[in-house]
């Protein structure tokens, strides 16, 4: 079994012809679903490969990743144009969309985790407004929208001998390409512990919106109403507000709220 998989069932496995596969059981909830989908629909390009479904378990069964080091460990200067590239790739993809969960239902979960925790001390005010006010601005004016990775951090992109990087474990929803780059300026939350946080999640903006091609308002926009949203997930799945995962999410989400997006230019 995969150590650092917490809510799914991984474990590496073998055929009878002694190819290496990974074998995924999932939660019976419709992620699951999406993630066939996102699978099925980006096949042939920079994603593992799907090689079987049994939805009445549900299970995958997946192409092994070999040597499956991760993009967390590689630094911002090598990382960003990686990541970047795997997008633009990603991004080619036309895919039908009716049907999928999208970025507006996020921000329904969203609206009712804050009216649930409205008595928590979990985040400021201002935090949690500025992000609401954040994901209003992004629905005044709606780009393109798109069948997206949904969950697309460092260590959902993994290195393989033969080619080359690719993305794994996709949540698959249906939102504008900014929205897939916030998980990559977000993460991993211990860069909160950093005392360049401000500059690094800047300079991510910045770096990505120049090699996509996207507009870096829209990308932090997206970015902090999804980490307060995580912070919201975190919360209701029971995490305590003392824990690291926590604590560094929190301070991610109060740098964001601290930056001007109107000064963020290409």
């Amino acid at each position: 079994v995969f150590p650092e998989c917490y809510c799914n069932y991984v474990a590496p496995a073998k055929m009878t012809d002694g190819q290496n596969v990974v074998m995924k059981i999932s939660f019976p909830d419709d992620e699951f679903f999406r993630e066939v989908a996102y699978l099925k629909s980006h096949q042939g390009g920079p994603v593992a490969t799907l090689l079987k479904v049994d939805e009445s378990i549900p299970a995958l069964l997946l192409e092994r990743i070999d040597p499956a080091n991760s993009l967390v460990a590689v630094d911002d200067k090598e990382s960003i144009p990686i990541a970047a590239a795997l997008l633009t790739e990603l991004f080619k993809v036309q895919t039908p969309i009716s049907g999928f969960k999208t970025t507006d239902d996020l921000f329904q979960e969203f609206l009712d985790l804050k009216k649930r925790f409205a008595a928590e001390e979990l985040l400021p005010a201002e935090v949690i407004e500025k992000a609401e006010q954040a994901y209003r601005t992004l629905q005044l004016s709606k780009k393109e929208q798109i069948f997206l990775h949904g969950d697309l951090h460092q260590f959902n992109i993994l290195f393989d001998h033969v080619r080359g990087w690719v993305a794994i474990d996709p949540s698959g929803i249906i939102g504008e390409k900014a929205y897939e780059v916030a998980a990559l300026v977000k993460n991993p939350p211990m860069i909160a512990n950093l005392p360049n946080l401000r500059e690094i999640l800047i300079e991510r903006i910045g770096n990505f919106a120049l090699l996509l091609n996207l507009d870096p308002k829209r990308i932090y926009l997206c970015t902090l109403f999804s980490t307060v949203l995580s912070v919201l997930w975190a919360y209701e799945d029971g995490t305590k507000i003392d824990d690291d995962f926590m604590r560094d999410l929190m301070k991610i989400a109060s740098m964001l709220t601290s930056i001007d997006a109107e000064t963020l230019l290409i």
